[in-house]
């Protein structure tokens, strides 16, 4: 009874790595996951290696990435958190403590808040190292993957915010033809900085600032970005209403078609070097 439960286990463990591989390819993989009112985006490379950004509020995070990793995955090579709001955050702190996670980047602005404290509790017992997110930070990854870091500006660096929405760390992650750009939730006062340093924002999908807040995602904003498509980030019937009809009305205007979680959950991507496709998505 025993071999015959070892074989069954054996021949399920190699079955979920043979769909591991056959899903991912040699293609970019990409995760706009629907966590409900909060943030949390998964990049997985041609080689395998995992960038996670955010991880919304409570756990659901986790459930997400169990139905997209083996079971026996557990490392997150790079890990972004923008800023230390509660929907983007909470969720980071199971992922820490279950998952080897090699690198967090982040802005470590001053920030009150008990999520936060426990984060950096958690920082002290484990491995991961801590990099600092500013502009100047852009990095060569693996198969081609290049990760350039728009904001915060180094001035901005260690200060304390009035709103910790415009500290987010705002990102371009490229992969051959295809530009993703992340600006966690930062309002009309970054993008009018960005704006005015003529900052190359074009990308080819956007995740839109703040779940669509009419605080952010400004008609000059998004025209420079120029995006194919835009991800809106939101809980089912939340109680902000997001998305504002206001940041609609200026999709509309633009023509941008706009995928919205909490309609549709979440998008998957798989992108090689030219183009990208949509598979299985609002499944899970």
């Amino acid at each position: 009874m025993f071999k015959f439960l070892l074989l069954i286990i054996t021949i399920w463990f190699s079955l979920d790595f043979l769909a591991y591989r056959s899903l991912h390819g040699q293609e970019l993989q990409v995760y706009f996951l629907d966590v409900g009112q909060g943030d949390a985006t998964l990049f997985i490379t041609p080689s395998k290696q995992k960038i996670l950004i955010d991880g919304g509020p409570g756990n659901s995070v986790l459930t997400k990435l169990g139905e997209i990793l083996p079971f026996h995955d557990r490392q997150i090579d790079l890990l972004i958190l923008t800023h230390p709001h509660a929907d983007h955050l909470d969720g980071l702190l199971e992922v820490l403590k279950r998952y080897q996670v090699r690198i967090l980047l982040l802005n470590p602005v001053y920030y009150s808040n008990g999520s936060y404290l426990e984060l950096w509790q958690t920082l002290e017992k484990s491995s991961t190292q801590v990099w600092r997110a500013e502009s100047k930070t852009d990095f060569e990854l693996v198969d081609q993957i290049k990760l350039d870091v728009l904001f915060p500006y180094s001035v901005q660096l260690g200060l304390s915010y009035k709103n910790v929405n415009n500290a987010s760390v705002i990102f371009k992650l490229t992969y051959g033809n295809t530009t993703f750009l992340l600006a966690g939730d930062a309002e009309r006062e970054v993008e009018d900085l960005l704006l005015a340093n003529n900052t190359e924002l074009s990308a080819n999908y956007f995740k839109l600032s703040h779940h669509g807040s009419r605080t952010a995602n400004q008609l000059a904003f998004l025209r420079s970005i120029n995006p194919r498509l835009v991800v809106i980030s939101t809980g089912r019937d939340n109680k902000f209403g997001h998305p504002h009809a206001e940041t609609s009305q200026t999709l509309a205007a633009l023509n941008l078609p706009a995928w919205i979680t909490s309609n549709t959950g979440s998008l998957h991507l798989s992108c090689n070097l030219e183009t990208c496709e949509t598979l299985d998505s609002g499944l899970f």
